[in-house]
């Protein structure tokens, strides 16, 4: 089945292991044009994957994802980094390598979250598909 319709060159973020035609779809409609987005860490805003940081006087607190951005988008990365720790080594490598430090499941999962939406961000930048690096 085609979803893609007449889009051309959407193809490229089913090159990223963990990632179907359908997850694909539903994350560029959420996305739109990744020219939008100057930096990845715009992206990760938008998807609500930065930090949240509390301000009070001279003391700041930072404390997991701010879940300002898309809630939709959100829950396909998320969805999409736990499919991909099994079948992607670099999500899979970052995941363990967190969790290996000590970090809590949630806290290594919003840093796959986020590096994953910077391999999003660049493949659909750069019109190239993914691979994984040797």
């Amino acid at each position: 089945m085609e979803i893609w319709g007449r889009v051309k060159d959407k193809h490229y973020l089913q090159t990223i292991p963990g990632i179907t035609e359908l997850k694909a779809a539903m994350i560029w409609g959420e996305i739109g044009e990744v020219e939008n987005f100057k930096h990845p860490d715009q992206l990760a805003a938008f998807s609500g994957f930065d930090p949240k940081v509390k301000k009070s006087g001279q003391k700041e607190v930072i404390s997991g994802p701010n879940k300002r951005g898309s809630r939709v988008l959100r829950c396909l990365i998320g969805r999409a980094v736990v499919d991909s720790r099994r079948v992607n080594p670099v999500i899979g490598e970052y995941f363990d390598k967190k969790i290996s430090e000590g970090k809590h499941y949630n806290t290594a999962r919003c840093a796959a979250a986020k590096k994953l939406i910077r391999i999003i961000w660049s493949v659909e930048k750069n019109k190239r598909p993914f691979q994984i690096p040797e």
